[in-house]
């Protein structure tokens, strides 16, 4: 149950390769590319296999531990029709000082920057303002759910969104998600349709 709400975050510098002379384009995940079955990312993922959800018939979602730059993290991969289109990545690190979570940050913002180039947006939410002037405390506002951290990178397949904030008060989440656009568009639309549907 802690796997599936604690999914995935962080890029990975050191990723399998599914074809050496793949770019890093064509692998936007721990070497895998999108539209993999299930059965070859739980063969080739060298993070520890955790467990396994299906949803429905078309959805299901396979979890794994592991460490990146050091870092202890929960992956989920999630499929849709035995195809690979989003993966989420969860930093489980504990941390004695909140402030520590925004080195880190900085770490993964870096490595998403290097690869994918600047965020196409950047967005702080301050639920309360105290600390907004004071950059040195912001992990405490974070910690204390003053503050939200989102950022978006964009390329023409693949949407990474990293995330820090606390939905529970003392219980921060700093997380890495990797999304296939195309099948984030037809979900988005079957969902339209869903909520303008009248029986």
């Amino acid at each position: 149950m802690i796997f599936r709400l604690l999914f995935i975050t962080l890029i990975l510098l050191f990723p399998f390769q599914v074809n050496a002379q793949e770019t890093l384009d064509d692998a936007p995940i721990r070497g895998f590319i999108w539209g993999l079955p299930a059965d070859i990312i739980q063969e080739n993922e060298r993070g520890r296999f955790v467990d396994e959800e299906v949803f429905d018939d078309q959805n299901k979602a396979l979890f794994f531990v592991d460490r990146i730059r050091g870092m202890r993290v929960s992956i989920a991969y999630e499929f849709m029709n035995d195809r690979l289109w989003q993966a989420r990545i969860f930093i489980d690190k504990n941390y004695f000082d909140p402030q520590d979570r925004m080195d880190d940050l900085l770490t993964i913002h870096t490595d998403l920057t290097n690869r994918f180039g600047p965020p196409d947006d950047e967005e702080m939410s301050w639920i309360n303002p105290r600390e907004k002037n004071f950059p040195d405390a912001w992990g405490w506002a974070i910690f204390r759910q003053e503050l939200i951290m989102t950022s978006t990178w964009r390329n023409e397949e693949t949407m990474v969104q990293t995330y820090l904030g606390a939905k529970e008060k003392y219980n921060p989440i700093m997380s890495v998600t990797y999304t296939y656009l195309p099948t984030k568009l037809e979900i988005d639309k079957t969902q339209q349709k869903q909520e303008f549907w009248v029986p």
